[in-house]
């Protein structure tokens, strides 16, 4: 989550999720990756705020949520999907030569 939100602030969207469910972060991706696939007229605000893990576990989504969402998807664009990949991408490459060296 801490590398989606910095992505999310590095392309100017000052929001933040604590979890991520179809919220601003994954909508942001699927907006970078394949804008065709988001249906924008049809975003809606969620859940927002903490949510605990065990209760969305033991309780599932609906629980939560009524519509699915955990955020605000509205708050997502495709600037924001492409740096949250970037420093996804970087972080996982990172570890990957850190570990190799390592060994």
């Amino acid at each position: 989550m801490r590398l989606m939100n910095e992505g999310l602030r590095e392309a100017g969207v000052e929001y933040e999720e604590p979890v991520i469910h179809a919220g601003a972060a994954e909508t942001a991706i699927v907006l970078a990756v394949n804008e065709g696939l988001v249906r924008t007229d049809e975003l809606a605000v969620g859940h927002e705020g903490d949510v605990s893990a065990s209760r969305l576990l033991s309780e599932g989504f609906d629980a939560i949520s009524e519509n699915g969402v955990l955020g605000d998807p509205r708050e997502g664009t495709a600037e924001a999907g492409e740096a949250i990949l970037e420093r996804i991408a970087s972080a996982y490459a990172e570890r990957i030569e850190t570990e190799r060296d390592a060994a």
